[in-house]
């Protein structure tokens, strides 16, 4: 999809949400978290985290639908993981997409902390552009240095 039919699926969703038809929740980890865990623990903490916004579900009665190699707490006995799942579920891709525009806007605002990066042009992702940057500029306290290694000076 590309960025503004993400934006257009994502108001609908926020609309279903206003009528009581859709709940989501969005949950990111630190660069810190995930420089100091890995990034597998830093996105289980992430979807822990999210599944904490819906205090009123009750685990045993749910079936909790994941991306990836991805788990719910043990606590949510009906769960699938799918591999792909973003291209075969669609609760998955509205998942996909409220992350990612989420992410994005996080972006833009970063970037307005961290102009000399451009993060609000390539949204984070490991352009030309954003590598010389980080050459550039070295790393900001937003990058995740154990993905930058190389880059840094």
């Amino acid at each position: 999809m590309t960025p503004k039919s993400r934006e257009v699926m994502y108001k609908k969703m926020l609309l279903l949400r206003k009528a009581g038809k859709l709940d989501f929740a969005v949950a990111f980890s630190s660069a810190a978290l995930i420089d100091t865990h890995g990034i597998v623990p830093a996105v289980q903490s992430a979807l822990n985290r999210a599944l904490r916004h819906f205090p009123e579900v009750e685990p045993r009665e749910t079936m909790v639908l994941l991306d990836g190699g991805l788990r719910a707490p043990s606590m949510f006995s009906n769960q699938k993981t799918i591999i792909r799942g973003d291209q075969s579920e669609p609760v998955i891709s509205l998942a996909s997409i409220a992350t990612k525009v989420t992410r994005d806007r996080l972006m833009v605002r970063i970037a307005k902390k961290y102009p000399p990066y451009g993060f609000e042009i390539h949204k984070g992702y490991g352009t030309i552009a954003h590598r010389a940057a980080i050459k550039n500029h070295g790393l900001s306290n937003f990058h995740r240095a154990t993905f930058c290694k190389r880059l840094s000076p």
